[in-house]
Parts: C-alpha cells; structure tokens; sequence
C-alpha cells in the first residue's frame, strides 16, 4: 500500500491544512467523531438490537431439542352435609420430548441462523452506510474550515489590489475603472467569505447528526484530507463476496433452504415420549402414587394438496434467492470497479491540479512585480491575478473531491466504523 498524503502544506504552499495537536478538548479528531458515532447513531443502535433479538430467537427454536418440564399442584377444600371437611391436596410433575419432527425443529434453527446472518450483514450496511456519511460530512466540514482560511486570505488578496490601484489611480496612472473593479472584487471576496462561514455551519450540523449528538458552534475539527490508493488493482470479484450486500443475499438463501426442509418436514411423522408423576391425598397426606409414561406418533396423510405445493413454494423461493444473490455480486462488482476508477481519476487530478497553482503562483509573482514597473497593463495583470484565485479555489475543491471519492470506494467494498 502506498499512502499519498495530500496535505496542502507539503503539496501546496499557498494553502494550509492543519495537523497540530491541540491541547483544547473541545476540538475533535476523527477518531473521536467514529467514537461518538458508534455510541450515538440511532441507525447503528437500531442494527445491534436487531442482533441481540436474532440470537434470542436461535436459543428460542433450540429449546425445542430439549424436554419440556412442568408442574402442577392443587389444594381443595369441602364440607359435606353431615358437616365433614375434606381437604384434597395432589403435587404432579410432567415431562415431554419430542424425539422427531420430520426435520422441522432443525428447519427453524436453521431459519434463525439464518435471520441472524442477515442481522449481522445489515449491520455492516447500516455501518458502512454511516461511516460514509460520516467520513463525507467530515470531509465537508475540513473542506469549509479550509475553504474559510482561503478565502480569508483571498480577501487581504484583494484588499491589497484595492489600495494598490487605488494609490494608482489617485497619482494619475490607473483609470477610475479599474478602481472601482478592484473594489467589486474585494467586496465579492468579502460575500464568499461569509458565505463558506454559513456553509461551516451547516457541515457541522450535517455532522452532528451523522454522529448521533450536537456538536458545540465553537468545536473545531481537525484533520486533514488522507487518501489512501493501492499499487495493483484490486480483487472485484474478493471485495464482491464480502461486501454486506452480498451476505445478505447469502443469508436470504440460507433463509430459503430452511424453509424448504421445515415445508419436507410435513411429509414425515412426528415421534414424541411423555413422562408423568403424582402424588396426591387427603388432608394434607400425600400418600397417594401414581405414574404414566408413554409416547406417540402422527403422520398427516392428507391435507388438501397443502404440504405439497408449500414444497414448491419453498423450492421456488431458494431459486430466486440464488439469482438475486447473482444479480447482487454482478452489481457489487461493477459498482466497486466504478468506485474505484473514480477514486483513481480523482487523484490524478489532484496532482494535474497541484501543477496548474504552481503555475498560477508563479505567473502572479512575476506579473504583480510587472504591474508595479509598469511593464504590465491592468488587463492582463487582473487576468493572472483571478487565475491565481480560482486555481486555488479548484486545487481545494479538487482535495475535497479525491477524499469523498475515496469515501465512496470505502462504501461500495462495504467497510465498517472498524
């Protein structure tokens, strides 16, 4: 694994992106908004109670294994006319087991296993969905704070120009036009500032709620944009298999197949023993004994033609669970591959980028140290300059980009807060 980080300061020296550490607890890393996020997001709370209900329901169908016990005791009390009291008291104890059931029994365990497989593979979706709205809006939130710091030193920028024609223009050798563009140009400097600052507001509360809590107006989030990229391309068909989507089909199926041995299971016998003890008597004496024991066995010889065709239902069902599970891999697959080239695209044009701002720093050096010798018209220097501006506004953007498409890629191969 190669990793290309793609931090401004070393890339690119007219933007800052900041890695410190600071000591105020109020600013959050990224570490800590996962930590937040796992113990706040309602959809990943949800998904976990959804597990612990599935493997409640597997030692549910289990106890159908084992003997079902219980017991009973009763205590009556009667006068007869010649005004005799009886008191009639019994203690009973009575067991089952049921030896056979035509498969049935291990049809539902096999069914909860598989709900249960699908718990889990719905959580790593729900997860995996999180964490890409997690990662984005973090993305977003770095991108505007970074944005704000840009365009605030856009701003001095222009604010610089303005004196500078104005200057100018009071001593004879700028025409009023161009004051009053160096003016607009500051003032919509000014506008776009404001503008990312509410933006800023709005990422943080997009976070928020990814994390499941409220972040405080004045938190800061630190970071910066990391982007990961392998040397060989990867295993589509691997990541296919193991994406959450796909397990999920996997489970379907499981599903499907335990519904077509419980639906089989009708056209066995059931076969089951019971056990049964009391002791009972008069006036509170248990002398009294008696026991049973025995078993039993049923068949259905007919039942309309129903057994028969919830065989095929179920039949029918396991093969449409196997073309779906089909169709997923082959749209999983796909999809990664198209996650992934435009993850690839989108660090190329970093670096295309980072070439075109070192260029557009350079020009407006040299063309700034032209327009102050007069060997450049205000035209030409103004076109540099706004070059200069929006490559810097296109080289961040560009950043932003790389890193959400780096998030999409992770969601696509279905990768967990983890």
């Amino acid at each position: 694994m190669i990793l290309l980080y793609l931090l401004i300061t070393a890339m690119i020296p007219a933007i800052a992106f900041s890695d410190e550490k600071d000591s105020d607890s109020m600013n959050l890393t990224w570490e800590q908004i996962v930590q937040t996020a796992e113990k706040n997001n309602p959809d990943i709370l949800a998904a976990r109670s959804n597990i612990k209900s599935s493997e409640a329901k597997i030692k549910i169908n289990l106890s159908d294994f084992f003997p079902q016990l219980s017991g009973n005791a009763s205590y009556s009390k009667s006068k007869t006319q010649s005004n005799i009291s009886e008191e009639d008291t019994s203690l009973g104890l009575t067991a089952q087991q049921s030896i056979f059931s035509g498969f049935s029994s291990k049809g539902n365990v096999d069914s909860a296993k598989a709900l249960f497989l699908k718990s889990k593979a719905s959580l790593l979706e729900t997860e995996s969905r999180v964490l890409y709205e997690l990662r984005s809006a973090y993305i977003n939130v770095l991108y505007s704070q970074e944005n704000s710091k840009l365009l605030q030193k856009i701003l001095d920028r222009k604010e610089d120009n303005k004196k500078l024609i104005e200057l100018r223009y009071q001593g004879g050798r700028e025409n009023r036009g161009s004051f009053l563009r160096a003016q607009a140009q500051a003032s919509q400097s000014q506008f776009e500032l404001k503008q990312a600052e509410r933006n800023l507001r709005v990422a943080k509360k997009t976070l928020s709620r990814a994390m499941g809590k409220d972040l405080n107006p004045s938190q800061k989030i630190l970071g910066y944009f990391e982007v990961e990229i392998q040397n060989n391309s990867p295993d589509f068909e691997l990541l296919a298999k193991q994406n959450p989507t796909v397990r999920n089909s996997e489970a379907t199926l499981m599903n499907a197949q335990s519904l077509l041995i419980q639906a089989r299971s009708n056209f066995f016998p059931s076969l089951s023993l019971s056990a049964s003890g009391k002791k009972q008597g008069k006036n509170l004496t248990l002398n009294n004994d008696s026991w049973s024991i025995g078993g039993s066995i049923s068949y259905p010889f007919f039942a309309g033609g129903r057994h028969y065709y919830n065989v095929l239902e179920a039949k029918a069902e396991i093969e449409q669970a196997l073309a779906q599970l089909e169709s997923q891999e082959q749209k999983i697959k796909i999809a990664l591959e198209d996650a992934y080239v435009k993850f690839e695209n989108a660090l190329e044009q970093v670096k295309i980028q980072k070439q075109f701002l070192e260029a557009a720093q350079e020009r407006a050096k040299i063309a700034r140290s032209q327009y102050n010798n007069g060997m450049l018209s205000y035209q030409d220097w103004d076109l540099i300059e706004n070059d200069l501006t929006l490559t810097e506004k296109q080289t961040l953007e560009s950043l932003q980009r790389a890193a959400l498409a780096e998030a999409a890629w992770f969601e696509t191969q279905g990768k967990s807060l983890h």
